[in-house]
């Protein structure tokens, strides 16, 4: 007689986000970003840091499993700030209070069993009163795959850039 085991697969998704804003005299563009990072001296120019979970909306749930299926080809390209400080709920599909335009990603890499996607806001770039954050598959319209408020607002201007990395862990249970 064989004795049959059963295993209980499962996968947990953690979704972390950094946010950090910067004096535009110091950080101007995502290299100099990298340069800061890579010696070491992102506290010294770091301005405001904001670290923390997020919550993975039903939308973004879905769009992985379409791209497990390969019936969508949609991924994280756009990160878009706001100023909204409404609850952050499982069928979230846009931010309370977007300030525009999204931006492109400049960077998504894998390290070990994370997906890291770096995006950079230059001076320009969505300035306002930063109290949410999320993630989409496109410049506009489509889905939203994550959302977060800060736990403290940035007021972000044309003085300061700053950086939103969303760091994505899927680990086997």
């Amino acid at each position: 007689m064989h004795k049959t085991k059963r295993l209980k697969e499962s996968m947990k998704i953690f979704v972390k986000v950094e946010a950090r804003g910067y004096d535009a005299r110091y950080i101007q563009t995502y290299k100099d970003y990298l340069i800061a990072k890579n010696r070491g001296l992102l506290d010294k120019v770091t301005i405001w840091h904001d670290f923390g979970k997020n919550r993975i909306v039903d939308g973004g749930v879905q769009q992985l499993i379409d791209l497990m299926l390969g019936s969508n080809v949609l991924y994280p390209s756009h990160c878009q700030n706001g100023t909204g400080n409404a609850a952050v709920t499982a069928g979230d599909i846009d931010l309370q209070t977007p300030l525009t335009p999204r931006v492109a990603v400049n960077y998504k890499y894998r390290s070990g069993l994370s997906l890291k996607i770096d995006t950079f806001f230059d001076k320009n770039t969505e300035n306002g009163t930063w109290a949410e954050s999320a993630i989409f598959t496109a410049l506009t319209g489509v889905t939203m795959l994550c959302r977060r408020l800060y736990t403290s607002t940035f007021v972000k201007s044309t003085a300061n850039t700053a950086t939103v990395i969303w760091t994505w862990t899927f680990a086997p249970q």
